[in-house]
């Protein structure tokens, strides 16, 4: 009788040691399973944050152009174009565009209504840019209008918005985008690395000016 039980007892913990070890099998399959999966994972996500930090460009840049100009001798308006000069490489950077890569160049203008404004008419916005050596190497110019607002549209605008108007929230602005390039493509031997910016006008009112750089992807890219 008691060797029928210690036989049980023996093929009860012989079944309990297979499950055991069957169980730390499958375990020990999952786990490993697993390390390997997410040790692919962050190795596919290393690898294509690196391709596409050195491949692929920023897709936009804006940067605020700080216009300058020469005051009369009688300390009353300008007596010179406004122009800015930007220097467009960021610090650590070799380039400004990279090689095969397409870009508009825009500059949106803020202006406000104002009656000199108003009576500007057509004027041109000039851009140039110069290499590492300080030379041009490309100089476009475009013009630029107010949008015509007849007189009895700005009463009806100002007396809807006059409560705005009067509290500051809203201002009395037009805003003027100048499309210079729409498919720039940069010369890899000879690169850009800062723009002029010139507004030939010496009576124009201006609030603000930004200079708009756009990368259109093609391709891998």
């Amino acid at each position: 009788m008691l060797g029928r039980v210690r036989s049980y007892i023996d093929r009860i913990k012989s079944g309990l040691h297979r499950h055991f070890d069957y169980v730390k099998y499958k375990v020990t399959t999952i786990l490993y399973i697993f390390t390997v999966f997410v040790v692919i994972l962050w190795l596919a996500i290393f690898m294509y944050g690196t391709f596409y930090y050195t491949y692929v460009p920023a897709f936009s840049r804006v940067e605020p152009v700080h216009l300058e100009f020469s005051v009369c001798d009688d300390g009353v308006g300008m007596c010179s174009y406004p122009t800015a000069n930007l220097s467009l490489l960021k610090e650590g950077e070799d380039e400004v565009f990279a090689r095969g890569q397409t870009y508009s160049i825009l500059l949106k203008i803020e202006l406000p209504e104002s009656p000199q404004n108003q009576n500007l008419g057509m004027f041109m916005v000039k851009l140039d840019l110069y290499n590492h050596a300080g030379k041009t190497v490309t100089s476009v110019s475009r013009f630029a209008i107010l949008h015509f607002r007849s007189m009895l549209l700005r009463i009806m605008d100002t007396f809807f918005f006059c409560p705005f108007l009067l509290f500051g929230w809203m201002e009395q602005r037009q805003s003027l985008v100048v499309e210079f390039f729409s498919k720039y493509h940069d010369d890899s031997y000879n690169p850009a690395i800062g723009a002029v910016i010139q507004i030939m006008n010496k009576k124009i009112d201006l609030y603000s000016t930004k200079l708009f750089i756009q990368a259109h992807f093609t391709g891998y890219r």
